[in-house]
C-alpha cells in the first residue's frame, strides 16, 4: 500500500508521522558525522595555512643556506689598472703602485726577397723561448716556404705567436713571445737558408738591435701595500686572492674592497618576519579560550607542537665560522621575545658583520665586537640550513609530516562519506519498517472501525424490535 492510502482507518497524518520518527533517528548521527566532517575540514584548512607561511619561510632559508656575500671593488685611479672581484675574495684597502707593464720581446729575421720566400732550403729549425726546453722543427722538401715556416713555429704552440710582416723591401718573419720577459732563440742547420744563419735570432740578450730583437721583452712590476710583485703578463690574478688585477700604465692608487651587507641582512629580516607569523597563527590556531571555555581547531595537537619544537631546536643551533668557531643567532642580534616571537637587532649585527676583530671564542654577553663578513656569512649559512632541514621535514610535498597528516584527514573525509551512506541505507530501512507498522496499524483500526459499526448496527436493530413488542 503507498504512503498516499495510508491514514484511512486510523485517519491520521501518517506521511508526516514517518518522516517525523526518520528524522527523529537520523539527527544525532547525522549531527554527529557533520561535526565531524566540520572538524576535519577545519584541520585540514588550518594545516594548509601553516604550510602556506611555512613555504614562504623556507625562501630566505634556502638563500640563506647558500648565501655568497657580492663583492665591489673600487679603484681610485681608474687609468692605472682595473680590478674586478672572483671568488674567495676578502674585503679590504690595498695601496697599489705599478713601476713597470709587461712587454713581450719580439725579434725578425731579416728580409726575405721573393725568390727566397718560396724555398728557403730544408733542414731543422731549433726554438727555445724562455726557460722551456728547446723544441726542433722540420723543413722538408715541398713544404719549405717561408709561410711553411710561419705555420711550423705556430703549430708548435712554443709559446711564441710567428708572423710575417711585408716590409717593402721583401718578407721578414717575426716573432713574439706569449708572455713577457721571456726570451727567444731560434737556430737553424740544413741547407739554403736553414744553412746560412739567415734564420738564427738570440734574443738571450733582450737588447734592441742586437741577435734581431726589435721589442724588449719585460715583466710586470708592481708593489701591493708594499710588497713586490712580478708578472709576465699586465694581468695579476694571484697576487691578491680574489682579486683580477689588469695593469694599464705606470702609477700608484688606492683600490677598495667592499662587501654588500645589506642582502643577508635583509634576508635575515624576512626570515624572522616570516617566523613571527607563523609563531602568530600557531598560537592562534592552538589557543584555548578559558572565558569560553572553547578550544581552538588544532589545541592540543601534536603536530602543530611539534613545528613549534623542531624550529624551536633549531634556531638554538650554533653556526661553524670560517676561523673554526661557532656563533649563535643571538650573538648576531636575534633574540626570542617572550610570546615566542623573533626580535632583530639590525645595528648589533651590523656590527659583528662589518667589523672583523681576534677570536670569536672570546666573546662574552657583555660585548659585541665584529666577527667579520666571512666567519657571520659561514656562521648564518650554517645555522639556515638546520632551520631548512626543520622545515621541510614538515613541508616535503610526498613525505612531509603535514603531508601526511592531510592525508590521514582526507582519509577520514572518505570514512565519513562511506558513513553518511550507510546512515542513508539505515534510514531507508528504518522508514519502510516504520511505514509497515504504521499499515498493519491503520488495517487493524479499519478492522475494528467496521466491527464497531458493525455491533452498532445490532444494537440499532435490536432496540427497534423491543420497541414493537411493546
Amino acid at each position: 500500500m503507498s504512503m498516499t492510502a495510508m491514514g484511512i482507518g486510523s485517519g491520521l497524518d501518517v506521511n508526516s508521522l514517518v518522516s517525523q520518527l526518520v528524522d527523529a533517528e537520523r539527527a544525532p548521527q547525522q549531527k554527529r558525522l557533520d561535526l565531524r566532517e566540520a572538524e576535519t575540514q577545519a584541520k585540514i584548512s588550518a594545516f594548509g595555512t601553516i604550510k602556506g607561511i611555512l613555504d614562504e619561510l623556507e625562501s630566505p632559508l634556502k638563500k640563506l643556506a647558500n648565501f655568497n656575500p657580492s663583492y665591489s671593488a673600487t679603484v681610485a685611479n681608474p687609468q692605472t689598472l682595473s680590478v674586478t672581484t672572483g671568488r674567495f675574495v676578502n674585503a679590504g684597502n690595498y695601496s697599489i703602485e705599478v713601476t713597470q707593464l709587461a712587454q713581450s720581446q719580439t725579434v725578425a729575421t731579416a728580409a726575405f726577397d721573393e725568390f727566397q720566400q718560396g724555398n728557403v732550403g730544408t733542414g731543422t729549425l731549433t726554438l727555445t723561448v724562455g726557460d722551456r726546453d728547446p723544441i726542433d722543427l722540420e723543413i722538408k722538401a715541398g713544404s719549405n716556404s717561408i709561410g711553411d715556416v710561419r705555420d711550423a713555429i705556430n703549430n708548435a704552440r712554443a709559446g711564441v705567436t710567428a708572423s710575417l710582416f711585408n716590409t717593402g723591401d721583401g718578407m721578414r718573419l717575426v716573432l713574439t713571445a706569449d708572455e713577457g720577459g721571456d726570451t727567444i732563440e731560434l737556430t737553424s742547420t740544413g741547407t739554403g737558408a736553414l744553412g746560412d744563419n739567415r734564420f738564427d735570432l738570440d734574443g738571450t740578450g733582450n737588447a734592441v738591435g742586437t741577435g734581431g730583437v726589435t721589442q724588449v721583452g719585460l715583466q710586470a712590476q708592481a708593489t701591493i701595500n708594499g710588497i713586490a710583485v712580478t708578472s709576465t703578463t699586465n694581468t695579476l690574478n694571484d697576487a691578491v686572492r680574489g682579486l683580477n688585477i689588469e695593469l694599464l700604465q705606470t702609477g700608484t692608487t688606492n683600490v677598495r674592497v667592499s662587501t654588500n651587507n645589506e642582502e643577508i641582512p635583509d634576508l635575515l629580516g624576512e626570515f624572522v618576519e616570516k617566523y613571527n607569523e607563523l609563531v602568530e597563527n600557531l598560537k592562534t590556531l592552538t589557543d584555548f579560550n578559558t572565558d569560553t571555555n572553547e578550544a581552538a581547531v588544532l589545541t592540543g595537537d601534536s603536530t602543530a607542537r611539534g613545528i613549534r619544537g623542531a624550529l624551536g631546536n633549531a634556531l638554538m643551533t650554533l653556526g661553524n665560522t670560517q676561523d673554526g668557531n661557532e656563533l649563535s643567532l643571538a650573538t648576531l642580534g636575534i633574540v626570542s621575545n617572550r610570546d615566542g616571537t623573533l626580535g632583530f637587532n639590525r645595528s648589533q649585527f651590523d656590527d659583528a658583520f662589518n667589523n672583523s676583530f681576534f677570536d670569536s671564542k672570546s666573546f662574552t654577553n657583555k660585548s659585541y665586537p665584529g666577527f667579520g663578513a666571512d666567519n657571520v656569512t659561514a656562521a648564518v649559512s650554517d645555522i639556515a640550513d638546520n632551520l631548512l632541514g626543520a622545515v621541510t621535514r614538515y613541508t616535503d610535498t610526498f613525505d612531509g609530516v603535514i603531508a601526511l597528516r592531510n592525508k590521514g584527514l582526507n582519509n577520514t573525509l572518505k570514512s565519513i562519506d562511506s558513513d553518511r551512506e550507510r546512515l542513508d541505507q539505515r534510514m531507508f530501512a528504518y522508514q519502510e519498517r516504520t511505514r509497515q507498522q504504521f499499515l498493519v496499524m491503520d488495517t487493524l483500526i479499519a478492522q475494528m472501525s467496521a466491527t464497531s459499526q458493525a455491533l452498532d448496527s445490532l444494537q440499532l436493530l435490536n432496540n427497534n424490535m423491543n420497541q414493537r413488542r411493546r
